[in-house]
């Protein structure tokens, strides 16, 4: 995807980052700051979010992990008082809060809003668009943010440690850099010292899933990223992802989302336009194969 380097904001997954490396490394690391962020699915409707904000001169030595969202942008965009002031006076750095799936719902739509505006030739109009987005995520999270009125929320449950916590985070991170050449659980323990029994019950502990699960719902979410925005065929998207063949893709597909690739690429998406509307993205419909 190419970008012009005069807009305020950026917003690509890690695959496209890796994709073209070269090519937009120098102007993105021109921007003021970047959230890095990771949705992990748990029971019972929550899911983990896993964020790191970098800023200035660390942006040029950024490793990028392929399963991550970057999203990139100047301070310039941030028109609320309210919402700098919060972002501004943020706990920390790097945080892992749960989200319900209300929310999880919100964060993807505002990311394929993003996406939708980031293509148009309109500046002004997407910097309007994506100053609203982050003024209302600063706002709905105040989990990040130091403002007194808000507490962290935890609904882990009493018996996690903080131990089982360290090691789900790591093993997420490791999931992150090589589920698309690592799909064995053994690969992960191996690295984590632990045996296979450990880490699946460490993790049905703290996430409600075994590790298996979590691997394939994360090379899922890389798969819709790749269908609904790349230019890249099926087959291309299957190689990309660790499959062997494009049939293997359709029906690891199938199995998790109840409808075939091109199904999904084809079919429209609601997503958030003004507050209380929906309307239908057809962005996919103009990418790739059927």
């Amino acid at each position: 995807m190419a970008m012009d380097s005069k807009r305020n904001y950026a917003l690509f997954s890690g695959l496209e980052l890796l994709e073209q490396k070269g090519q937009n490394a120098t102007w993105l690391s021109e921007f003021d700051l970047m959230t890095e962020s990771l949705l992990t699915p748990m029971e019972g409707n929550k899911y983990l979010l896993r964020s790191v904000i970098y800023e200035g001169p660390n942006l040029k030595r950024l490793p990028v992990s392929p399963m991550k969202e970057y999203l990139f942008f100047n301070r310039s965009i941030m028109r609320d008082a309210k919402a700098e002031q919060l972002f501004e006076q943020r706990r920390a750095d790097a945080y892992s809060i749960l989200i319900k799936t209300e929310e999880q719902v919100y964060l993807r739509r505002a990311s394929m809003r993003i996406r939708e505006v980031q293509h148009r030739e309109d500046h002004l109009l997407g910097e309007l668009c994506i100053a609203t987005i982050l003024s209302d995520i600063f706002k709905r999270f105040k989990d990040i943010t130091a403002d007194p009125a808000s507490e962290p929320r935890n609904f882990y449950a009493p018996t996690v440690s903080v131990n089982d916590r360290k090691k789900v985070d790591e093993f997420l991170e490791l999931v992150s850099w090589h589920a698309m050449s690592q799909k064995k659980l053994s690969f992960y323990s191996n690295l984590l010292f632990v045996s296979d029994q450990t880490l699946n019950a460490v993790t049905q502990k703290v996430l409600g899933k075994r590790p298996k699960q979590l691997i394939d719902e994360h090379l899922l979410e890389s798969a819709k990223t790749l269908l609904k925005y790349s230019r890249q065929s099926i087959q291309e998207i299957a190689m990309l992802l660790g499959f062997s063949s494009s049939t293997q893709f359709a029906a690891f597909f199938k199995r998790c989302e109840k409808k075939s690739p091109s199904e999904f690429r084809w079919e429209g998406d609601p997503i958030i336009t003004e507050p209380g509307t929906v309307e239908r993205s057809m962005t996919g419909a103009t990418h790739g194969e059927r």
